[in-house]
């Protein structure tokens, strides 16, 4: 493994992530491409969006030069590059100008299909000695999975930040356990160089963008960068687990912060008969948001700097929560594979008692307005 290419690797498109998101921010501001405020935002003045554009653009376009430049070969492949390529665009698209929910659902639906069918078969799911190994129920799973994970990082997608370090969190973690953990760098396939460098383009991409995107932020990612993460990495996840890089149970403790937050949101939602559809602020990290932000109000007279201090309170809270919680377990799933569940359901459980807690769900009904 030829160290040196990838550190240069990660650094070229670092910084060539900081001159498209550059250039994305002043072409944002001269056709007046903005975020306005609404019932799901935490921000008041409009503020520059699809930042997502550049690293769409840099890992799929990156990725297909290197597969001619290194004369690597993965099977179907292209599905998968093609189909997270148009689920952004249709995220830029909604950005633009809102798209209805349904065709954009049926886009979902078929892009996950896609690479479902064609590119990553969805892993068998164990339950102790119980496997559901069933190719078309684990099939239909994988298509209703995949297009679950691709929307909720777009709801999980409403403080500055957030959603750009859960993406580099995922992938450190794809990273170190195949890669590191796995001691598979001195020996290396095809399919696992198409996915390493799946991993260091985009990582190194979205460290460009961060430092643009970190409270307090000068350009929002949209729908077409959040869209684009949830589907491609979750492929990621699906296609290592498929190879039996990773097992079922250690992908969804990877993902449990947003996993946990949005499924507990959602079905606190639809369990109080809200229109669950509708765009809100009581996912979990936005009620965390609320109740930290009334509580240093008094310390700073400007809304903008309590909207940044209490955005990097809930980034660091998540990230350690992450690193000090989420990752462990995700490596002890590792060890000990026949506990895959069971460790998870020991992962999820403090995040769920967590979000019900702060009433993840809840709507209220007068919310003061500085929050973002």
């Amino acid at each position: 493994m030829n160290y040196e290419y990838f550190l240069t690797l990660f650094c070229i498109i670092f910084f060539l992530s900081i001159a498209l998101t550059k250039v994305n921010i002043l072409l944002a501001e001269r056709i007046n491409f903005k975020s306005i405020a609404n019932e799901r935002s935490s921000h008041f003045e409009p503020v520059a969006n699809g930042g997502g554009l550049s690293f769409l653009l840099i890992t799929v376009l990156g990725l297909f030069f290197f597969k001619d430049f290194q004369g690597f070969s993965v099977e179907n492949s292209n599905y998968f590059l093609i189909a997270s390529f148009l689920i952004g665009i249709i995220g830029y698209i909604d950005d633009l100008k809102d798209i209805s929910p349904l065709p954009r659902f049926l886009f979902q639906v078929f892009a996950a299909s896609l690479v479902i069918l064609s590119f990553s078969r969805f892993p068998h799911i164990n339950f102790f000695d119980f496997i559901i190994s069933n190719k078309i129920m684990v099939s239909v799973f994988g298509i209703i999975f995949l297009v679950w994970l691709t929307n909720l990082y777009n709801f999980m997608d409403g403080i500055d930040g957030l959603a750009t370090l859960q993406g580099i969190f995922i992938l450190f973690s794809y990273f170190f356990i195949i890669f590191v953990a796995g001691d598979d760098l001195l020996e290396i396939n095809q399919e696992k160089l198409f996915f390493l460098h799946s991993i260091i383009i985009l990582m190194s991409a979205l460290f460009g963008f961060l430092i643009f995107n970190f409270p307090n932020s000068s350009i929002f990612m949209g729908d077409v960068g959040s869209s684009f993460l949830g589907f491609y990495l979750a492929s990621m996840g699906i296609y290592a687990a498929s190879n039996n890089w990773i097992y079922f149970w250690t992908f969804t403790i990877i993902w449990s912060i947003f996993l946990v937050d949005a499924t507990v949101t959602l079905l606190s939602r639809i369990w109080r008969r809200d229109k669950w559809y509708d765009a809100h602020r009581t996912h979990a990290y936005q009620k965390i948001n609320q109740i930290y932000m009334r509580k240093i109000k008094n310390k700073y007279d400007d809304e903008s700097d309590i909207r940044t201090v209490s955005h990097k309170f809930v980034c660091f809270f998540y990230s350690g929560v992450n690193l000090f919680w989420v990752f462990p377990l995700s490596l002890l799933s590792i060890k000990y594979p026949q506990f895959g569940f069971m460790i998870a359901f020991i992962c999820f459980l403090p995040i769920v008692i967590g979000s019900l807690y702060v009433e993840a769900g809840k709507q209220i009904n007068t919310v003061a307005r500085n929050e973002k």
